[in-house]
């Protein structure tokens, strides 16, 4: 029995963009516009003043404006520590502090579960994953590459393929579009950055020129982070008989698998039999 994706895919592609920068704005609109979505970890600590004034388009956003963009276009919020530290400098208790106030925070202002996290400057070692657990997150991610379409090893230092400024982006773009991923292989195309990168019309073009290539696919679901490792956890938690002919989801997550060349829906909390 092997995993699918949703409605039986074997591609899903996502983003990540740190620190909640006033780009995001003019971001969620393309990524909108292609019908891709994202994960956006913010610094709770770290808003602009709602009533201080932003120089042009530059800065960061307001509590306001953030919670005015992200969810309601069906992104998701992100922890990113409350004032982006760099945790391999900081004790066990301002590394406590830091990781468990800023989930706190941000649920309370957006009302929703923050179960995400990115490392600020991308450090991250095996004290800094154990306090994550242990504070009820359920995936980090890391900022080195990958340089392919694998599923992470470590959900709590996740390496992306690459990032939105690297020279191969288009490389990989171009190859997860073309390839059919073959046997039990699923392709995560898992992009990141920070929208202030995009500093120049240029640069939003490539940008543009990426979306409009990778979005709009039939054959990709388009995720949040939490998303896919929600969906991960579905598929685990999947109970068969032996001869694996009757296949129970017990999770609230609707489930695609295949067997025998043949793909199978699990409704959540239902039954099926693989025939």
């Amino acid at each position: 029995m092997r995993m699918r994706l949703k409605d039986g895919k074997k591609k899903v592609l996502t983003l990540s963009y740190d620190d909640g920068f006033v780009h995001d704005k003019k971001l969620v609109e393309l990524l909108n516009r292609y019908g891709i979505k994202g994960t956006f970890n913010i610094n709770s600590g770290m808003f602009l003043s709602e009533n201080e004034e932003r120089d042009k388009m530059d800065g960061k956003l307001k509590l306001s404006e953030s919670i005015e963009l992200y969810l309601p276009s069906g992104h998701e919020i992100g922890a990113h520590t409350v004032h982006h530290t760099k945790l391999d400098k900081a004790t066990k208790n301002e590394i406590l502090y830091e990781i468990m106030e800023d989930r706190r925070l941000l649920e309370e202002k957006f009302n929703t579960f923050v179960r995400g996290f990115a490392h600020p400057f991308s450090v991250c070692n095996e004290e800094i994953k154990e306090i994550l657990k242990i504070c009820g997150y359920s995936y980090a991610r890391g900022g080195e590459s990958s340089y392919n379409f694998k599923l992470p090893e470590d959900r709590f230092c996740i390496k992306p393929t690459c990032r939105h400024k690297d020279p191969r982006l288009f490389e990989f773009a171009d190859r997860f579009v073309s390839e059919k991923p073959r046997g039990e292989d699923i392709y995560l195309f898992y992009v990141m950055g920070h929208s202030h990168e995009f500093d120049s019309d240029e640069k939003w073009n490539i940008m543009e020129r990426f979306c409009e290539k990778v979005g709009g696919k039939e054959d990709v679901w388009y995720a949040t982070n939490i998303e896919i490792f929600d969906y991960i956890d579905a598929y685990n938690a999947l109970k068969t008989s032996a001869a694996q002919k009757i296949i129970y989801n017990p999770s609230a997550i609707p489930v695609w698998v295949e067997e025998n060349s043949r793909i199978y829906h699990i409704p959540a909390g239902q039954t099926v039999e693989a025939v």
